[in-house]
């Protein structure tokens, strides 16, 4: 999207009053994607159970969400056209970085994975900041 479309977005969101979530769901999925990382890739072998739980967030929807964010204007997808994107972000990003981590020097390993997509969605989440913050200062004058 070039800078002119996504003035024109961010326009026309403000316009319409709709609103997107931000602070404590970009800190919420920063958070989780740092813990569930730590988890993954530190956790004992011992307590395999532990590390699936994370695991799953990690894998099928944390760097999609992220990207999504950072991707996407604020509220142009329906719940179910977010959730596909979300799943199939993740599962790209799963997919083509464990291509990418074979080709590396410390290869797929069950550390490097798990950075690679907590640093993904972390990431991910810092774009959508950048891209979109000028959206929620605009929405927050309007509303004052």
């Amino acid at each position: 999207m070039s800078a002119t479309r996504d003035g024109e977005v961010t326009e026309t969101l403000r316009q319409s009053g709709r609103r997107t979530p931000f602070g404590s769901t970009r800190a919420l999925v920063i958070a989780m994607s740092v813990l569930a990382g730590a988890v993954c890739g530190l956790a004992p072998s011992s307590v395999p159970a532990l590390r699936v739980v994370f695991a799953l967030p990690l894998v099928f929807v944390l760097p999609g969400y992220a990207l999504l964010e950072a991707v996407y204007p604020p509220r142009t997808l329906g719940w179910v056209g977010r959730l596909i994107v979300i799943v199939a972000l993740s599962l790209a990003c799963s997919v083509l970085g464990g291509l990418a981590l074979n080709l590396t020097g410390p290869g797929l390993t069950r550390v490097v994975w798990a950075a690679f997509l907590a640093t993904t969605a972390v990431v991910g989440e810092v774009i959508a900041w950048v891209r979109w913050r000028d959206f929620a200062e605009d929405d927050a004058r309007t509303r004052r």
